[in-house]
């Protein structure tokens, strides 16, 4: 009875003194820090009382189970060597009287604080059994508030683990996309000079990947060329090079159907019966070729911004207009008999008008002052390069 007492003030003493909250965790976590709490709590509340937390809480116990008579302190007698004597009971207000200044422990009084140490360490673990109570009780209401969700704590915990698990997925799929686009628009990610400049290679190429490797789509409504690759049942849906382009305009329009690539390549040359050069010439179909921008001269640094500006309009004499990679990527890639579709496009296709938004928002600007490019100092950070291109089909260069 006694031992239940001494526990019920204690803790509403330290409830009062310390303002004593629990936060609600785990049943393990909630256990290790109840018993960290509790005996910050006893501490906190005995430092409060002047170190005498434990006795006067003794005396309290003692005063609320003493009969009137001892608590009003009356005499009692004492039979010493014979002699009797009597003498005041101490009452509870003494005891706080006497405890209200310390007495000073020597060295020798050693077994004194040993035996001190023993009765806080029992109210601590008396303390510890009643927060473990408290633990319960709440792991129970939690038991039944899931219940109520019908659903319990193990399930809960794995519906939060495949919550973030979807959550990653999520991000990880966000970074392959923007990773991807990379790698499909490369030409979105360089400078002007590399964009237009000259490599200084003149040679013609080698060897081709064999003609059904890859499929051409030049999409005249949004001004996009798109290279695609076979999948796994052989059809052309994995996409290989994303580039935007300039068609043919309203009076020379570019022609529409499906061709066969011919085998006529050009480096870098002048167009006939005019003053403009180009570089990388892939023929496709009668004198319609792939090819870069416009030169006045034979020298990438007399370029012709218009043509560069106009890259996503249809201002050509009806061949497809590039930047210098995207040109030079198909004349080293796309083996004569490659099938390239030209199509008039739909205004209902969103995927290629996204293609395009993309394409033209990573368009670089043609700088203010005209750049001096040399040949073969020009900057390379595509993603491809001619030496890993399949060596299949042998080039034999024909003629328009």
């Amino acid at each position: 009875m006694l031992t239940k007492r001494i526990v019920s003030v204690l803790i509403l003493c330290c409830l009062l003194i310390t303002g004593c909250s629990f936060q609600k965790t785990d049943t393990s976590e909630l256990r290790a820090s109840g018993v960290s709490s509790a005996t910050s709590e006893f501490q906190s509340a005995d430092k409060v009382l002047g170190g005498n937390g434990y006795d006067v809480l003794l005396a309290v116990a003692h005063e609320a189970g003493a009969t009137d008579e001892k608590d009003q302190g009356v005499e009692e007698t004492i039979v010493s060597d014979g002699v009797t004597e009597k003498v005041e009971k101490t009452s509870v207000t003494d005891i706080q009287a006497e405890k209200e200044e310390p007495p000073v422990i020597e060295p020798e009084d050693a077994g004194e604080v040993a035996e001190s140490d023993t009765v806080e360490e029992e109210a601590t673990i008396t303390t510890v059994e009643y927060v473990e109570g408290d633990v319960k009780a709440y792991n129970s209401k939690l038991d039944d508030y899931l219940a109520s969700l019908g659903t319990t704590l193990e399930e809960a915990q794995k519906q939060a683990e495949d919550n973030r698990k979807a959550e990653k997925a999520i991000l990880d799929e966000i970074k392959n996309k923007e990773k991807q686009w990379d790698d499909l628009a490369p030409t979105t990610h360089m400078s002007f000079e590399e964009l237009i400049g000259d490599n200084g290679i003149y040679e013609y190429p080698e060897a081709f990947p064999t003609p059904d490797t890859y499929k051409i789509i030049v999409d005249l409504k949004y001004q996009v060329v798109m290279v695609y690759a076979k999948d796994e049942k052989g059809k052309y849906t994995v996409p290989v090079r994303y580039m935007l382009c300039s068609s043919g305009a309203d009076k020379t329009q570019s022609p529409v159907g499906t061709f066969e690539m011919k085998d006529y390549r050009v480096r870098f040359a002048r167009f006939n019966n005019t003053d403009n050069f180009g570089q990388y010439w892939s023929l496709i179909t009668g004198r319609i070729y792939f090819h870069s921008v416009l030169y006045t001269s034979k020298n990438a640094s007399d370029y012709v911004s218009s043509t560069w500006n106009n890259l996503g309009k249809n201002v050509s004499h009806g061949c497809i207009r590039l930047t210098v990679p995207d040109a030079r990527f198909i004349y080293y890639n796309m083996a004569p008999g490659t099938v390239v579709e030209i199509r008039k496009g739909s205004l209902s296709d969103k995927e290629t008008k996204e293609i395009r938004e993309k394409l033209l928002e990573g368009k670089a600007k043609v700088p203010d002052k005209r750049l001096k490019l040399v040949p073969g100092e020009i900057p390379y950070t595509d993603n491809w390069s001619a030496d890993e291109v399949p060596q299949e089909v042998p080039f034999v260069n024909g003629h328009q």
